[in-house]
């Protein structure tokens, strides 16, 4: 078929995190191939949903690309009263692009003793402040998982959302 000129791939995070490293690279991997310039659009906000919701208002044409990670897609429509968008109705599948793990990090507010999940379970039950868990958005998979990880361990962990994981990354690194 014949190319286009510029491609959009629009994604709902901030700049740094890991969907805009994929993102980048999927540009960078489909300019030349299936589009002369791919450029990379950050919509951050809403754990994605405001990418969605661009991608959804854009033309068919193949000439904007929509990066998410699979909860956006599984999750939200379960999560959300009100989405915006409908998965099947508004959003033609490509591809899988990516798969990531994930990990419970701690931050410098825990003391430095807590070397363990069962140490760190037991400084939460003595804290009189609940422990914050950050994450890219209400509904997102982080999200979900931190609240299976406190439910299981039988500990409180508040939530906060911030615009983005690597956003989350930062704040607790530097003790926020």
């Amino acid at each position: 078929g014949e190319r286009i000129d510029v491609l959009r791939i629009i994604h709902g995070y901030p700049p740094g995190g890991s969907i805009d490293i994929v993102s980048r690279a999927l540009a960078e991997k489909l300019a030349g191939r299936y589009c002369t310039h791919a450029i990379v659009d950050n919509k951050s906000g809403a754990a994605g949903r405001i990418a969605i919701d661009e991608v959804k208002r854009a033309r068919a044409d193949g000439s904007v690309m929509l990066v998410a990670p699979a909860s956006a897609l599984t999750l939200y429509p379960h999560v959300y009263r009100q989405l915006g968008y409908d998965v099947f109705a508004d959003l033609a599948p490509v591809s899988t692009v990516a798969s990531t793990g994930f990990a419970l990090a701690i931050g410098p507010r825990v003391p430095p003793s807590i070397d363990s999940f069962e140490s760190f379970r037991q400084w939460c039950r003595t804290e009189p402040a609940a422990p914050q868990c950050g994450n890219p958005g209400a509904g997102s998979l982080p999200h979900l998982m931190c609240t299976l990880v406190a439910r299981e361990a039988g500990i409180a962990l508040g939530q906060v959302p911030y615009r983005g994981g690597s956003l989350a990354m930062q704040a607790a690194a530097a003790g926020e």
